[in-house]
């Protein structure tokens, strides 16, 4: 009878140890999920902040206008085509949000009545000299990411 006791008890450590170092393969799991899960949102950041703007810009090099505003204290970019007079598109950074606002030229700004697209530290625009824009970003954990967009047509040429 004893043999069979320390049969039981062994198949018992080995259960344990089996389900304890199940739990600890499991808590690894989660954090490195975790961690691959905020570098692919910081990733996702870059991405939307640069890239929508970027892409915006190209959208309106060919037959629009380009001007970089400060409207109401904000640093914006004024998206305007010929065929919707009257109508701007703006994109601006308020409140830790870069927004896009489709708008009606009569009407006063309300910053935080845009679309937001992309939460982030800080979002600016600036003119350079050789007919091009550079976008730059800060992300939530303070690294700083920029683009420069150079516009190819004379009509699309920036203000």
């Amino acid at each position: 009878m004893p043999k069979k006791s320390t049969i039981n008890l062994i198949s018992f450590i080995l259960l344990a140890v089996f389900l304890i170092m199940g739990m600890f393969l499991v808590t690894v799991g989660v954090g490195a999920y975790r961690s691959v899960n905020a570098r692919a949102s910081l990733a996702d950041e870059a991405r939307m902040s640069l890239g929508y703007v970027t892409n915006k810009l190209r959208a309106y090099d060919a037959e629009g206008e380009i001007c970089i505003e400060d409207r109401n204290g904000i640093n914006t970019i004024v998206l305007t085509r010929p065929s919707y007079e009257g109508y701007e598109t703006l994109i601006y950074f308020y409140n830790g949000t870069l927004y896009e606002m489709f708008r009606d030229t009569e009407y006063e700004i309300e910053p935080e009545f845009g679309q937001a697209l992309v939460e982030a530290k800080d979002v600016s625009f600036s003119k350079l000299t050789d007919n091009s824009i550079k976008v730059s970003a800060i992300l939530s954990d303070g690294q700083s990411e920029s683009t420069v967009v150079m516009l190819r047509s004379m009509k699309g040429a920036i203000q």
